[in-house]
């Protein structure tokens, strides 16, 4: 009967990995960032996703220079992959690691993408694939 319960344990454990939820119930979400102004100038600087049902769920992913990112929750203190399913608010959080680059970033887009209200961005997870286009 142990055996048994170890067995069923373990398949619904394979099972959750291979539909691409981890163990804590996040589905995996990847994306991509698409500029329609110029230079692509926004690596580095943040996505970030706020649950519409609960406002403290937050998920975050950085922007690679090819504007993809993979999301991240906090979960109790640690970074993990995904997020839990769900609707969400997106905007666009610059970086103020690098003087220049927020000054760049900042010219270089329409400011309603900086504020979850006016983005107009919502992100569904579970979802296959994000895009994001912004503007100056």
């Amino acid at each position: 009967m142990k055996v048994a319960k170890s067995r069923t344990s373990l398949l619904a454990f394979l099972l959750a990995v291979a539909a691409g939820c981890s163990p804590q119930g996040l589905q995996s979400l990847e994306g991509k960032v698409s500029y329609q102004g110029g230079d692509f100038v926004f690596a580095g600087d943040t996505i970030e996703l706020r649950s519409a049902a609960d406002t403290s769920l937050r998920a975050f992913g950085e922007i690679k220079p090819d504007g993809t990112f993979k999301v991240d929750t906090l979960e109790n203190g640690k970074v993990v992959t995904g997020a839990k399913p769900g609707t969400y608010e997106a905007r666009i959080v610059i970086s103020d690691d690098d003087y220049e680059h927020k000054k760049l970033a900042a010219k270089s887009i329409n400011k309603k993408y900086l504020r979850f209200e006016a983005s107009g961005f919502s992100v569904t997870v579970p979802s296959s694939a994000v895009t994001l286009t912004i503007s100056k």
